[in-house]
């Protein structure tokens, strides 16, 4: 039995409501934007197959740009600018197990 047989009806159910996750007037919470196309992307990595357009992944990183900016406006100069630009410079710093800054 595959997983898209085991879990037919959630697949229905986000198929018959995708319309919400791309319509700009519903409301949705924050992180979601980044949160569902990312989930979207684990279920492809089991070839579940979804009615979905690019747009969603467009909206992703674009939500993650203008989080990023938001988060950071608030760190004002509590944030060690320069050690975090470092870190940014060795991203595979941000891979090891119980990585924290």
């Amino acid at each position: 039995m595959s997983i898209a047989t085991i879990n037919k009806p959630s697949l229905d159910f986000i198929g018959s409501n995708l319309w919400a996750a791309n319509d700009k007037d519903q409301f949705s919470p924050i992180g979601f934007d980044i949160t569902f196309p990312s989930m979207i992307n684990n279920a492809k990595k089991f070839d579940l197959v979804l009615p979905l357009g690019t747009a969603m992944y467009l909206n992703k990183d674009l939500e993650i740009q203008r989080n990023l900016a938001y988060i950071a406006e608030g760190f004002g100069e509590s944030c060690h600018w320069n050690e975090i630009a470092w870190l940014l410079k060795a991203p595979r710093f941000f891979l090891m197990p119980k990585t924290k800054l």
